[in-house]
Order: structure tokens, then C-alpha cells, then sequence
């Protein structure tokens, strides 16, 4: 088994390095996009792999609807959490 640290960073420390990956998750609530409205202009074009994990719930939401739009404007790889929690 490994061990993962994880540490919680202020977001001048997130924009200050250089990532492979980004991983998100998001649904109807306006916070799911808060870390991407501050990253998406300074170092998100520079991720090469972008995931987000989008809930199937509450699609006809307006802030849904923003949050969808946004993460599919980015290039990100939306891969459903439904799917993989009932299979």
C-alpha cells in the first residue's frame, strides 16, 4: 500500500508550479469551479492531462449548466462518477 501526503496550499503556491495532471470534480454548485476561475488563465493551458468527474444529478441547473460549459471549454476529460460508483 502507499502512502499519499497531502497538504493544503494557498492558491499562490498552486500557480507558482508546473503540473501534469489536474484533477477535478464538479456538480450544480457554483464552488465546484471555484480553484478552475483561478487557475484557467495562468497555468491550466500548460496541463497536459485534465480530468474532471462530473455527477449525472441536477443537469437542467443554471450553475450546472455554467459548470459543464466551463470544464468542456478547458478540454478537459469528463469521466462520470455515477458510472463507477453503481457500475
Amino acid at each position: 500500500m502507499s502512502n499519499i501526503d497531502i497538504k493544503d496550499v494557498g492558491i499562490e503556491d498552486v500557480l507558482k508550479r508546473k503540473y501534469d495532471l489536474c484533477i477535478f470534480a464538479t456538480g450544480y454548485e457554483k464552488r465546484a469551479r471555484y480553484l478552475l476561475s483561478k487557475v484557467y488563465k495562468n497555468i491550466l493551458l500548460d496541463i497536459p492531462i485534465k480530468l474532471c468527474f462530473p455527477f449525472n444529478d441536477h443537469k437542467e441547473r443554471k450553475e450546472r449548466k455554467i459548470n459543464d460549459a466551463l470544464f468542456s471549454e478547458n478540454e478537459f476529460i469528463c469521466l462520470s462518477v455515477d458510472n463507477y460508483i453503481h457500475g
